[in-house]
């Protein structure tokens, strides 16, 4: 059993720090596979961020501590979030939110009159699956420059991976997974005198497939092993009991708490069969959840045969002889058991001796 998590419409915050004309163009009245609420930074105080999938911070210049708590949270519970720094960036303040989530830190500004181009670009990121036509080899991706960028350094410590790369080897786009949930970082303002990326044509696609990705990411399936049962939190929009419907209309109502930005759910005390079960409050649908046995006894393994052999010995079955585990060899012991030890091979071997002897003694006695 298993269930898959497809997204209808779902809430992306967007924080615009910094007027980007092309980026609200695209999220107010392109990008309609979202629900897109557009606030200030001022107005981000204010908002319940459970109750968004994604955020997006375009032109982000400060964040107070608090702010930065609030945010870290939220991706820790399974949020995405996608930053693109302002021009006037305060470096110390967006690192506190990074160190926070233990995923690296951005240094000063670098300026290039000519330009950097982002020159490594990978196509096989789920990001751009459905970008390009199936033909690989003619896959053509339209690259920006950039002029100034905020050199980003990677945490070794937490899964990152650099979806597209500037020709000095510094990241324009970085992906990080810290706990539950995950970070797109861009190192430039997308604005002329920075960077030529929201002209280009790759620059829509982008977005919306990034969107895509950071509102799927929370449950793309979900499932768990009857007997090994993982407490599950839930995002919820008020505090009734959530209740479990399964195969056949059974019902059952596992432990549950509430816990900042969800409910948690406990299932041990749960005697529930494999099946796949809706998770209702109310009338509302929140989300599916598989539940299987365990794998494990269909994982055979064996004992070596002095080991068995050994085993046998002790638990008084000496007589017992283990037998390598050769389909030729069984075979062969299988008949011999069944018929006895065959004896021809060796009358005949002594018949062709005593033919070759006569044939000998008849030699020397014509000579």
């Amino acid at each position: 059993y298993f269930s898959l998590y497809v997204p209808d419409r779902e809430k992306v915050l967007l924080v615009a720090n910094e007027e980007v004309p092309e980026i609200s163009l695209l999220y107010q009245d392109i990008f309609q596979a979202f629900d897109t609420k557009i606030i200030s930074p001022r107005s981000i105080a204010g908002e319940d961020l459970s109750r968004f999938r994604s955020v997006v911070w375009v032109g982000l210049n400060s964040i107070s501590s608090g702010l930065a708590d609030r945010l870290g949270q939220f991706v820790k519970d399974g949020g995405s979030l996608m930053v693109f720094p302002g021009p006037k960036l305060e470096i110390e303040q967006i690192n506190g939110l990074f160190s926070s989530l233990n995923v690296g830190s951005f240094a000063a500004a670098i300026t290039s009159k000519e330009g950097k181009l982002v020159d490594q670009t990978d196509l096989n990121h789920p990001l751009f699956e459905g970008v390009f036509s199936e033909n690989r080899s003619n896959r053509t991706f339209d690259a920006p420059v950039v002029y100034s960028y905020y050199p980003f350094t990677a945490n070794n410590a937490a899964v990152q991976q650099t979806i597209m790369r500037l020709e000095d080897g510094n990241p324009f786009l970085q992906e990080i997974q810290t706990e539950k949930g995950r970070l797109f970082v861009f190192s430039t303002f997308p604005e002329a005198k920075w960077t030529d990326f929201q002209v280009k044509t790759s620059f829509a696609p982008v977005l919306f497939r990034l969107t895509q990705v950071m509102n799927q990411t929370q449950k793309v399936a979900s499932g768990q092993e009857l007997g090994a049962f993982v407490p599950k939190v839930v995002r919820v929009s008020s505090q009734e009991l959530v209740r479990m419907k399964g195969p056949e209309d059974q019902e059952y109502i596992p432990e549950q708490y509430l816990q900042r930005g969800g409910l948690r759910l406990n299932f041990e005390r749960l005697s529930l069969q494999p099946g796949n079960y809706q998770l209702v409050q109310s009338d509302s649908l929140l989300e599916k959840i598989s539940f299987n046995i365990s794998d494990a006894e269909s994982k055979l393994a064996f004992i070596p045969p002095d080991a068995l052999s050994q085993m046998l010995a002790q638990a008084g079955y000496g007589g017992i002889q283990v037998l390598p585990a050769e389909p030729d060899q069984l075979v062969s012991k299988i008949q011999t058991e069944k018929e006895g030890q065959p004896l021809w091979k060796y009358f005949l071997i002594g018949a062709l001796l005593f033919l070759l002897v006569e044939v000998l003694l008849l030699k020397i006695k014509s000579a």
